[in-house]
């Protein structure tokens, strides 16, 4: 009699080592861990709702290294290259300029707005640029070819084209002129 009470009593014990270890899965799964570092900048349940794969309960945005996106007009894309250092200034963070680096130029238009967007990432440690903010770009477009700059009232114009006078060996010499950038002054 007392080999089946022991024969029970282990069964009993492997009943309840079973129900413990159910148990103590059941509170592993009840807690949820994201997959990546970051901030939290949704939540889209409370205590006690159900949660399910195909709704999501926070959203987590890594926010060490933000990506900007802008678009430029077919009159800018070809001056700009990936991987060029672009001046960024974000106003809700700082007048200061910070310097990023083209990520992404696409090589076809944006349908809706019919501009070729970009995107750049900028190093955001103290995470002081939040998403959704706006920023300012300053992209350096001019030419890099030696130039001349020339006041507009010495410019002259006939059918040909643009014209300007300079003096070599003391007389003065026409010379056509092709028209680069314009400083606005």
């Amino acid at each position: 009699a007392s080999d089946s009470g022991l024969k029970s009593a282990q069964l009993q014990l492997e009943q309840a080592q079973l129900s413990y270890n159910q148990a103590k899965d059941s509170i592993d799964d009840t807690s949820i861990k994201a997959a990546i570092n970051g901030v939290v900048t949704s939540v889209n349940g409370e205590v006690g709702d159900f949660a399910m794969n195909s709704n999501p309960v926070v959203t987590i945005m890594d926010i060490d290294t933000v990506k900007l996106q802008f678009g430029v007009s077919e009159s800018i894309i070809n001056k700009i290259d990936e991987n060029s250092k672009i001046s960024v200034v974000i106003p809700a963070v700082s007048e200061d300029e910070v310097e990023a680096i083209i990520d992404f130029i696409s090589p076809s238009v944006a349908q809706n707005s019919k501009l070729y967007p970009i995107s750049l990432s900028i190093e955001n440690p103290g995470h002081e640029i939040k998403p959704g903010m706006f920023a300012k770009i300053i992209v350096d477009i001019s030419s890099k070819q030696e130039s001349v700059l020339i006041p507009d009232e010495a410019i002259l114009f006939e059918p040909e084209g643009l014209f300007a006078y300079k003096i070599e060996d003391e007389k003065p010499v026409k010379v056509m002129l092709v028209v680069g950038e314009e400083n606005g002054i």
